[in-house]
């Protein structure tokens, strides 16, 4: 009821509105990073003028990138759209600055859509009159080394370009969107609803409200919108080339990507939304021009290995390039799904608040991109969900378990081996079960170290690296030869750190930001995960489930030290001697080891009489809808 109400309201309000703007047709000038200092004022009397070549057969306006946040008083734009050097005039506007006090794209319609020749020239002048002094300033960009598009200031030809947008049509087609949306959310609250009046088994119920979650996560939050998701994609399309037997690099090692398929850290946007839309219905044909990208990261783990079956398969079938890479996801999704089953399954204790922590929000945008998060959390989960049912459930450890634990500490090491401490909850797994304590020990010394081996081989180069200077984006990289002559510095910038950091990392492990830590999400939302988080620790009367004192310390202890070694890895790989405070560390990064508060809140000092574990899966559910509503406000703003 309550999310049927809030998708009435807004789309009422914000979709309605988003539905009548100029749709994009295409861009250029990359503006995602942009402040508004690379500006030059457009002073009274200066003509500017930008060629470009027009890469549709219709349109029916067009944007350019200015800023205005410093025009105190009219100041008058005048903008004149024409066909070629010495062509006629299509149109001319006229604009008052001081309506409007932003940076960014500004819209110059037609009143109906003009016929154009893909290629045509077109020429846009624009100048200002100002009664004062002129604070507008139009935005200048690096251009691609590839485009005709031509900027001259006063006839002087300039080595940049403003960004613009041509656009035709508009969002309309967006009421589908939102329907789908609204029908996933309501299906998502009310398939929850059924299974658990049916009273399924918990790990069924996870695999249902996951599918279709992940698949809201999966639209909602479009491609390279998550942090690093390009650079994944091209090392997971350079895994499926080499499959195909095709080309994956050119002479530089960047690696060949099809062309409609790329995206290099794109915005939720209205504009992402309908293309994405658009691909995934096929109304976007499927190309074999390929484009250079970038070079791609390690592949010597199993962190991609849905991903590259996804793509693999996607590209057999001749798929577009917005069907790929939903392919591609999707397939990150079900791997997800079946190794969170099992570990449900498994576990024995905590099985709800193991659930909740697989459905943060952080969690499913995580698990739904090209990022190897999805393969390293689901396993990560898995290991605590075996190692306990080893230690409160097996009566006997077989080489079956031994194998199992073996390839989870392969998987882990050659990924992030910085979660492999998680392996100490085996010490708790009673000698008994191992056939006496010699056999314990040999297997924990094995364990320890294949996971050594492992870790060394794959990441030699990084340890090389931490142990000498390099550069860092603020600077000289700190190295451990520095954090050993400057101890006294370096305990104060974790200090500090940690005292102005702690709440935001908190909050970024569970739902916001989202995106490229740009997609804030209410505070409320965050409050109600972290109590249900710590309700679902509470235990029923009839459980019997008891952790001793020495586990639970010991997984105190193994919490705050995995933290600290995942702060210092970034202490030593983004941040420079000039900073205050230690870079690069978000989140998302500790939520591995949040199932480790199974062990360390877990007692039978309270405890309740009513189960309240469906209460807390249906609000959590609830959570995730309202989160994704939230994001999707944000995204048909832009």
């Amino acid at each position: 009821m309550l999310f049927s109400m809030s998708m009435l309201v807004a789309y009422k309000n914000e979709w309605q509105v988003a539905m009548v703007q100029p749709q994009v047709v295409y861009t250029e000038g990359k503006t995602s990073e942009l402040t508004g200092t690379e500006g030059v004022l457009l002073e009274d009397g200066k003509n500017v003028s930008q060629k470009i070549r027009v890469k549709s057969t219709e349109m029916q306006g067009i944007s350019l990138y200015l800023d205005t946040t410093a025009v105190e008083h009219e100041e008058l734009l005048k903008v004149e759209l024409q066909k070629g050097e010495n062509g006629d005039k299509i149109h001319a506007w006229t604009y008052d600055l001081n309506q409007e006090n932003r940076s960014g794209f500004f819209d110059f319609g037609l009143e109906k859509p003009m016929k154009v020749e893909e290629g045509e020239e077109l020429i846009i002048n624009f100048s200002v009159e100002s009664e004062g002094e002129v604070q507008s300033r139009f935005i200048k960009v690096e251009k691609d080394s590839d485009t005709e598009t031509a900027l001259a200031v006063d006839g002087t030809q300039e080595d940049e370009i403003v960004p613009y947008r041509v656009t035709n049509g508009n969002y309309a087609n967006l009421k589908f969107f939102a329907f789908a949306f609204y029908i996933g959310g309501s299906l998502a609250i009310l398939g929850i609803c059924v299974l658990l009046v049916k009273k399924k088994p918990l790990e069924w119920m996870f695999v249902g409200c996951a599918l279709v979650l992940g698949i809201l996560y999966l639209f909602v939050i479009p491609p390279f919108v998550v942090p690093d998701e390009p650079a994944h994609f091209v090392t997971v399309y350079e895994e499926s080339s080499q499959i195909l037997g095709e080309p994956t690099s050119d002479a530089e090692d960047n690696i060949l990507v099809e062309k409609e398929a790329w995206g290099n850290r794109t915005t939720v946007s209205r504009e992402a939304y309908m293309h994405f839309m658009q691909g995934t219905l096929g109304k976007i044909d499927s190309s074999d021009e390929m484009v250079s990208t970038r070079t791609s990261l390690s592949k010597l783990h199993p962190g991609y290995i849905p991903q590259v079956l996804g793509v693999t398969l996607a590209r057999m079938l001749d798929m577009n390039g917005a069907q790929l890479v939903l392919l591609g996801r999707v397939f990150a999704l079900l791997w997800y799904c079946f190794i969170m089953f099992w570990a449900l399954r498994f576990i024995p204790i905590g099985k709800v608040t193991l659930f909740i922590i697989g459905i943060f929000p952080m969690t499913m945008q995580q698990v739904v991109s090209y990022n190897y998060d999805s393969v390293l959390f689901g396993i990560c989960f898995f290991l605590f969900a075996y190692l306990f049912r080893l230690i409160y459930k097996d009566e006997k450890i077989k080489w079956t378990n031994i194998l199992i634990i073996a390839c989870i500490v392969v998987a882990i090491a050659s990924i992030k081996f910085v979660y492999l401490p998680i392996l100490i909850l085996a010490l708790f797994i009673p000698c008994a079960k191992f056939g006496g304590k010699k056999k314990k020990t040999m297997v924990a010394c094995g364990t320890i170290l294949l996971g050594g081996v492992v870790s060394m081989a794959v990441k030699l180069s990084a340890v090389q690296g931490a142990l000498s200077s390099g550069s860092a984006p603020g600077g000289t990289k700190v190295s451990l030869d520095y954090c050993l002559n400057n101890l006294g510095a370096v305990i104060q910038i974790f200090y500090r750190t940690l005292e102005r950091r702690v709440s935001e990392y908190f909050s970024q492990m569970i739902a916001s930001p989202l995106g490229w830590l740009e997609i804030g999400v209410p505070s409320i939302i965050i409050i109600a995960l972290t109590v249900i988080l710590l309700l679902s620790l509470i235990q029923r009367k009839e459980e019997n489930y008891t952790v001793s004192a020495g586990m639970r310390w010991t997984s105190i202890i193994t919490f705050a030290g995995v933290s600290a070694v995942i702060i210092m890895v970034l202490f030593l790989d983004h941040t420079s001697v000039h900073d205050t405070l230690i870079q690069g560390v978000q989140g998302r990064y500790f939520l591995p080891i949040l199932p480790m508060i199974i062990v360390m809140l877990q007692n039978n000092n309270i405890t309740i009489k009513k189960r309240i574990d469906h209460y807390l899966i249906l609000f959590s559910v609830y959570l995730n809808c309202m989160t994704l509503y939230f994001v999707t406000l944000v995204g048909i703003g832009r």
